[in-house]
């Protein structure tokens, strides 16, 4: 009997990849600029899209070269069916060309899209480049596209993504249409994050869900990849309880396993309790007051000063010396005569 071939594993980042506008987490000043541009046809000839990682300044720019050259598009939204989108989301068309700038940012890298600027589009509408880290580039490089940049033909588009904003050149910054990118809120990770639970099938806590969103910093990307692993864990181990996953999604590491009659003792793992809501309290009020005390060491000071007053000891006796207790008049004398003389 031939066994039945398992479809490969995708990775739920990749898995649960934004595919469209709608799907855009916490840009909706992008998304709208964006919608109104094609909408309205004036499309610029560079996009630059600036923040920090993980906030879909990438997924945003490929979204963008579907929407351009999408053939049956549903309003602005690219239809994701079509032999162009499904090229472009599969990293194979041959009018979108993505350049990793952080690897490839010499000359010679850049020369190929100059020349294949001449040429016109073989399938698409528009010839689409897509250059992720740009801030990477060279010198050099950026001087030999300058003027590409500046007059290109109407039916090429440039797209840059980058988290160094201020390390670009401001006159490739002048020549382009600039859209900064916004952290995403905890609440909104959150969410998503429930999207992905209920379509894997996993049950988690909410406590367990912000505690991810609040460890992933601002983007969705850093905050799938956990469930990756607290999906493993509990698909392998069918027997422990929701509790035990909760933990394993805020701690970070499985849950301990449980001692059998053949096990070690030295194999058993410690349980660690959750904190509890006053003992989180607590550490962030401490945190508070620590931040306090860098920031304001003279004011620390003067209320250190006013509620611990230093201690008041009583005054010290001194013991009188013999001259003093006892003064003699033959000494007196002869101390006055010397000093007569």
């Amino acid at each position: 009997m031939e066994e039945q071939e398992q479809a490969p594993h995708i990775a739920l980042p990749l898995k649960y990849r934004p595919m469209t506008f709608d799907d855009v987490v916490g840009q909706e000043h992008v998304v709208r600029t964006l919608r109104n541009a094609i909408a309205s046809g004036r499309i610029a000839n560079a996009y630059l899209f600036i923040g920090p990682r993980g906030i879909g300044k990438t997924t945003t720019s490929r979204i963008l070269a579907k929407a351009l050259n999408c053939t049956n598009p549903n309003g602005v939204e690219p239809c994701g069916a079509c032999e162009n989108c499904r090229q472009i989301a599969a990293g194979r068309s041959i009018d979108v060309t993505e350049l990793d700038a952080a690897s490839h940012n010499k000359v010679e890298d850049v020369k190929p899209i100059m020349d294949a600027v001449q040429f016109k589009p073989v399938a698409s509408k528009y010839k689409i480049f897509i250059i992720d880290e740009c801030h990477m580039l060279t010198g050099a490089a950026w001087n030999a596209l300058l003027k590409t940049l500046e007059e290109p033909p109407p039916y090429v588009k440039f797209i840059f993504a980058t988290t160094e904003g201020d390390k670009m050149l401001a006159t490739i910054v002048s020549r382009c249409q600039r859209f900064d990118l916004r952290r995403i809120q905890t609440h909104q990770i959150a969410a998503r994050l429930r999207y992905i639970c209920g379509k894997e099938g996993i049950e988690a806590d909410e406590d367990a869900l912000l505690a991810i969103a609040r460890g992933a910093g601002c983007g969705n990307a850093g905050a799938v990849r956990p469930r990756g692993g607290a999906c493993s864990c509990r698909r392998s181990q069918r027997s422990q309880s929701r509790r035990e996953s909760s933990e394993y999604l805020l701690r970070g590491w499985p849950p301990p396993i449980s001692q059998g009659p053949n096990d070690s003792p030295s194999r058993k793992r410690p349980v660690h309790p959750l904190p509890s809501p006053c003992h989180r309290r607590r550490k962030s009020a401490d945190r508070a007051r620590k931040a306090h005390r860098a920031y304001h060491p003279r004011h620390h000071a003067q209320s250190r000063a006013a509620h611990h007053p230093p201690p008041q000891f009583p005054p010290v006796r001194r013991r009188a010396s013999a001259a003093t207790r006892c003064p003699s008049s033959e000494s007196g004398a002869g101390r006055t005569a010397g000093n007569g003389k």
